[in-house]
């Protein structure tokens, strides 16, 4: 495909799905003419090895055509940057099959602090039924052969870094999800400058970037830990079930509403997480290379 498009492959708990939904949506500035499925039919699932690239750029190119003359088609799906709970190994490949497919393409990818982010994907843990303990969660135990979450995918500048290998440093922009939340406008005008397009302000509105997804407290977790061994989930293919099946929803439902209970876990998280404290340092110096706003005023840890 000759004429540009704009990926943006993650991160996970960036805003994605407000991007998706709202600003990607809007049908002047932008478009999505690629179902979900389609990208995950003929990128995220193929094996390696399987990817059949002249297969892949006749889906893509069919609906191209969808398209409304002046806006920016758009390929947004986070499951690109991989999968976090296997350490995201596969982001690499997923990059080079989309470099495959898309031979003039501009690379938006979307971070967040890691601080907020290892807390964001530890609920997202909790939500796809895991059991595991915060602590056991971002240090887990190593098996041969089997992959686990890694805090280290959380060093953005890598994939920034390999997209930049494939399609050039100057198509590749970071935005971090802090600027969606204050100052949407500037976001997208960040975009705009990026891609050269010239985008109607009068598309953006006065939205605010909420997340879409709610999440829980940190003491809730408990209560979606014990849940959770009644349910059946990607991590836990097996609940308890039967007549004790109803515990399952009673007790994450808990998980989402204020309750006395638990109120020191707030506490022990921010501990958890301070454990991390600079570790991203440098990795978030090497990223400004790609962001044009202020990573350390955002609150981003930076090395001197």
């Amino acid at each position: 495909m000759s004429e540009p498009v704009l990926i943006h492959p993650g991160f996970h708990k960036t805003g994605t799905t407000y991007l998706q939904e709202v600003v990607f949506a809007d049908g002047e500035n932008f478009a999505q003419p690629w179902p979900r499925q389609l990208i995950y039919d003929h990128i995220v699932d193929p094996h390696e090895f399987a990817f059949d690239a002249e297969a892949s750029r006749a889906a893509f190119a069919a609906l191209r055509a969808q398209v409304p003359s002046g806006a920016l088609p758009v390929l947004s799906e986070e499951g690109l940057c991989g999968n976090p709970f296997n350490g995201a190994r596969e982001a690499g490949i997923h990059a080079r099959k989309l470099k495959a497919v898309f031979d003039n393409a501009y690379i938006v990818l979307t971070v967040r602090a890691q601080p907020g982010m290892l807390r964001a994907v530890y609920i997202q843990y909790l939500k796809a039924s895991g059991r595991r303990a915060p602590n056991t969660f971002y240090h887990p135990p190593r098996y041969p052969e089997f992959s686990a979450f890694d805090p280290d995918i959380y060093r953005y500048d890598r994939l920034a870094d390999c997209y930049a290998a494939l399609f050039g440093k100057d198509r590749v922009l970071v935005l971090p999800q802090e600027l969606l939340q204050r100052d949407e406008q500037e976001f997208v005008a960040r975009i705009a400058r990026f891609t050269g397009r010239s985008i109607n302000p009068g598309m953006r509105g006065e939205r605010k970037a909420e997340g879409r997804n709610i999440s829980p407290s940190p003491a809730g977790v408990p209560f979606l830990r014990f849940g959770n061994h009644f349910l059946s989930g990607p991590f836990n293919e097996s609940g308890m079930g039967g007549a004790l099946k109803g515990f399952g929803p009673l007790f994450r439902s808990l998980g989402y509403r204020k309750t006395p209970f638990f109120s020191n876990k707030a506490q022990e998280f921010r501990e958890l997480i301070g454990n991390f404290s600079g570790r991203f340092a440098e990795a978030n110096r090497r990223l400004q290379a790609y962001c044009p706003v202020d990573l350390k005023a955002l609150g981003y840890e930076m090395d001197e």
